[in-house]
């Protein structure tokens, strides 16, 4: 079955091409049957413009092999039946080339003409089986298992810095120096950066994590500020103004843990086992 002038597979389009090109070529043939010649002189003036438009097409022919093979291993790997379809039909072009070099072309190229009719139609009823399911399902299948892949990769990196940054805001809280704190701080900081960076994929409960991560970084510098006060206060005025400002302290710092903890709770999904599974049921259901 001819696919040509139908909206077919970017393979389809290749083998188009080529046929294009054949019905250049299949003019010598055609008019040594039309006009019943046994043979035709390459040289003769009447059919030269004829065999020039036939050299004419060999470039784009051998150039247009090459890109069927390159699709075929884009979208199949190693599809036997392809390959030898398409290996097929470009020794018959080889072996027609060679016949409309010659000075007589013989009448036997009208054999070569139908061989090459029925190779293009083999090549298409082959493509056209392959198409209805395995071709375009399975080069579809691997791509969406890569990307499935890349983001199950993001979403692991996005949920190990929400833990990170949970772990580093309970450390705050638990210590009870004012070096430690200030350790912990620039740890918690840090790591609310790591939630924020940019990811290649949405991940669920992104926007919320991203919310939280803002508003710790605004308590976190809080709680600094007031640490950097209740300390200036222990040299300046430890009696007066260090306990209000070390109530302060623990105000802000009870107040960053409770944002912390208000990171919603995340869960892995497998999206690369979930592509997988989607690819053997449409390829069980073709």
């Amino acid at each position: 079955m001819d696919s040509c002038g139908k909206h077919g597979s970017e393979l389809d389009e290749v083998i188009c091409e080529i046929k294009k090109s054949f019905t250049v070529l299949k003019r010598v043939p055609d008019l040594m049957e039309k006009e019943k010649k046994d043979y035709l002189y390459t040289d003769d003036p009447e059919y030269k413009s004829l065999f020039d438009d036939c050299q004419k097409e060999h470039p784009e022919i051998v150039s247009n092999f090459d890109k069927l093979k390159l699709e075929v291993q884009k979208i199949v790997d190693e599809n036997q039946k392809v390959n030898k379809a398409i290996l097929e039909l470009e020794q018959l072009f080889s072996g027609f080339y060679v016949m409309i070099g010659e000075l007589e072309v013989e009448h036997s190229v009208l054999e070569y003409r139908r061989e090459i009719d029925k190779s293009f139609m083999k090549l298409f009823e082959i493509n056209q089986d392959n198409s209805e399911c395995p071709l375009g399902i399975l080069h579809n299948s691997r791509v969406q298992i890569l990307i499935a892949g890349e983001v199950d990769r993001s979403q692991e990196n996005f949920i190990n810095a929400v833990f990170n940054t949970k772990r580093a805001g309970e450390e705050v809280s638990e210590a009870d120096r004012t070096d430690h704190v200030n350790n912990q701080i620039n740890t918690l900081i840090y790591s609310t950066g790591s939630v924020m960076n940019p990811v290649d994929y949405p991940i669920d409960q992104m926007t919320e994590c991203h919310e939280v991560a803002k508003k710790i970084n605004a308590a976190a510098t809080k709680l600094r500020n007031s640490l950097s006060k209740f300390e200036a206060s222990l040299n300046e005025n430890p009696i007066g103004d260090a306990p209000n400002l070390f109530k302060k302290v623990k105000l802000n710092q009870k107040s960053l843990y409770s944002i912390v903890s208000s990171f919603p709770a995340l869960y892995k999904k497998n999206h690369k086992m979930e592509a997988i599974e989607k690819s053997v049921q449409n390829m069980a259901n073709c």
